[in-house]
């Protein structure tokens, strides 16, 4: 594939750290993505900080890692958007409600204050393409920007604009 990263994501901390070994054994840099889908913002943020202490673990030894806090938390985590599961706040994020940017910055702040703690590697955050992140909170601008029929004529014009915030996107 010629590749050299992989994002490896999952909820089981163990796997993460063993499929992380494996990858940086190869050669790869690693996109550690932790996931912890319909938690709620306290286990989320007790999740992604014991993550991030094994991946700075793994980083002392090898620092091709970058830690990706979250992943589209307006979906996968509880609090955010009303719902108890990812498929409960789907309706609700696209619907009536919106998208509660605010929200989730605030919780964003927390989450990668807490998380730099552990970990002094590089820090990211997988948004959705429908949230507003504040980019400033983290080294990396990550945007799982998805082309769909919708955005088809804006899709390169908005992975332009995410240059602006002068960070690696």
């Amino acid at each position: 594939l010629n590749c050299n990263a992989v994002r490896i994501f999952g909820e089981d901390v163990g796997r993460l750290v063993e499929c992380s070994k494996m990858a940086l054994s190869y050669g790869l840099q690693v996109w550690l993505s932790p996931r912890l889908i319909n938690g709620s913002m306290n286990e989320t943020l007790e999740y992604a900080k014991n993550c991030a202490r094994e991946a700075e673990k793994l980083r002392t030894k090898n620092p091709n890692i970058v830690f990706i806090v979250g992943n589209e938390l307006t979906l996968d985590m509880q609090g955010l958007v009303s719902g108890g599961t990812y498929q409960e706040r789907a309706p609700n994020l696209f619907g009536s409600e919106g998208v509660p940017n605010n929200k989730l910055n605030e919780f964003l702040k927390i989450l990668s204050s807490e998380v730099r703690m552990y970990f002094k590697g590089y820090v990211t955050y997988a948004a959705g393409n429908w949230e507003d992140v504040e980019w400033k909170l983290f080294d990396i601008v990550g945007m799982n920007h998805y082309l769909n029929s919708y955005n088809k004529s804006t899709y390169r014009k908005k992975l332009i604009e995410l240059k602006s915030f002068k960070k690696p996107v």
